[in-house]
């Protein structure tokens, strides 16, 4: 909404009427996924890789890859007295061959260059990961710390206090 000239206020709005149609809010994606499978709502807001996974499970349905949507960068780390397998994990998965895994389940790759082949369930197998017109990061809307105090902080946030006026609390 403020990505297309709107305002602050014209965002809040939008997010009202947005949560006024809510029915459900699992708690993860998996779980907002198998809510809509079983009939909770007429549309799924979630991640791409649930919609991949979901039509790789046989499920019939379709999905769209919006024009803006944020880029999710969840990191990953090893504790210093982790059993080594833990860090040889991480190293599998942030290889390529551990991120030609992930794209087989519909999960982007984060290292430049995977081959991406093609991904069963995706609208276009042989494209399966469309590149949206305009990609936001965290770091663009001022990092986590900034991203949590304004739109997610149980009782000063944006969110919660829309979720709260609209009743759609968890």
């Amino acid at each position: 909404m403020i990505a297309n000239g709107g305002s602050e206020a014209d965002a809040k709005a939008y997010l009202t009427k947005f949560f006024n149609n809510v029915v459900a809010l699992p708690g993860s994606g998996r779980d907002a996924t198998n809510a809509f499978l079983e009939g909770s709502g007429n549309v799924l807001i979630s991640y791409e890789n649930e919609a991949i996974l979901a039509r790789q499970s046989g499920e019939d349905f379709d999905y769209i890859v919006p024009d803006a949507t944020l880029k999710i960068e969840n990191p990953g780390a090893v504790l210093k007295d982790a059993n080594p397998k833990a860090k040889a994990y991480l190293d599998f998965v942030l290889s390529t061959a551990g991120q030609e895994e992930f794209v087989k389940k519909g999960f982007r790759p984060v290292v430049k260059g995977t081959p991406v082949g093609t991904v069963e369930g995706a609208n276009d197998p042989a494209k399966p990961f469309p590149v949206p017109s305009k990609l936001f990061t965290v770091a663009e809307l001022g990092g986590w710390d900034a991203v949590n105090a304004k739109f997610f902080e149980e009782n000063t946030g944006i969110v919660p206090q829309i979720q709260k006026a609209t009743g759609k609390s968890q």
